[in-house]
């Protein structure tokens, strides 16, 4: 069914994101991983141009995650990718000095997320 098909799809996207590739890249490849930390520095239109790009995302995460009839598809892209960054930032700087913990991190995230309703 179509709900299904949106959770494997979700459990997917959140293995290859919450990842050990993802996170030893020597280069994030996702903008809001790599810049979002720098945004409260940068000038006014990088903020803007940065939060427009981010309402994007989350709208079509939302979509992809329940669709335009799901009430509550906006909040959940939100939790999901909040969760999914901060994983990240978190095991990127775990990653050299405590890389159990780095794993940890990584492994306690997905399992969240793919639990998650």
């Amino acid at each position: 069914d179509d709900a299904a098909a949106r959770r494997a799809a979700l459990a997917t996207y959140v293995e290859a994101y919450v990842s050990a590739a993802m996170r030893d890249a020597p280069a994030p490849f996702c903008a809001m991983l790599a810049y979002g930390a720098e945004m409260p520095r940068s000038p006014a239109p990088t903020r803007a141009a940065f939060a427009a790009g981010l309402d994007a995302y989350l709208d079509a995460f939302a979509g992809a995650l329940g669709g335009a009839d799901a009430p509550d598809a906006r909040a959940q892209a939100i939790r999901a990718f909040s969760a999914m960054v901060g994983a990240l930032v978190l095991a990127r700087a775990a990653a050299a000095p405590d890389p159990a913990l780095s794993d940890e991190i990584l492994a306690a995230a997905r399992t969240a997320l793919v639990s998650a309703d």
